[in-house]
């Protein structure tokens, strides 16, 4: 009987064991398909065009509208703009400032989270 119920047990577990290689096996081939096309299409010819960044632009936008500032963030950058929201009025008036000029969205970054400390 123990015998019986050893050799059950060796099945199932043969049997998730398989299941588990054939898993395996299988994702493994799509993920080298998937590779293999990516790997294709940077050999091709074709010219790629990459989306510009969202504040490509905003760099020749020079805006006294500290509230379309504060939209442009909301809407591209929510998570800046959370913590831009916790800012004094007087210190979002720095980080405007430094919008106005020109500043990249990594500097303005970088701005809010030391005005943070502060």
């Amino acid at each position: 009987m123990a015998s019986l119920k050893r050799s059950k047990a060796t099945r199932r577990l043969s049997a998730t064991a398989t299941g588990l290689i054939a898993l395996f096996i299988t994702t493994s081939v799509a993920a080298d398909a998937y590779l293999d096309a990516l790997k294709a299409e940077a050999r091709s010819e074709k010219q790629l065009t990459l989306p510009k960044p969202a504040d490509a632009d905003r760099a020749n936008l020079r805006t006294d509208d500290q509230v379309q500032m504060e939209e442009w963030l909301k809407q591209e950058f929510m998570g800046t703009y959370v913590f831009y929201q916790k800012l004094s009025d007087s210190k979002k008036s720095a980080v405007h400032r430094l919008y106005r000029a020109g500043a990249p969205i990594e500097e303005l970054r970088t701005r809010i989270n030391e005005l943070l400390k502060q």
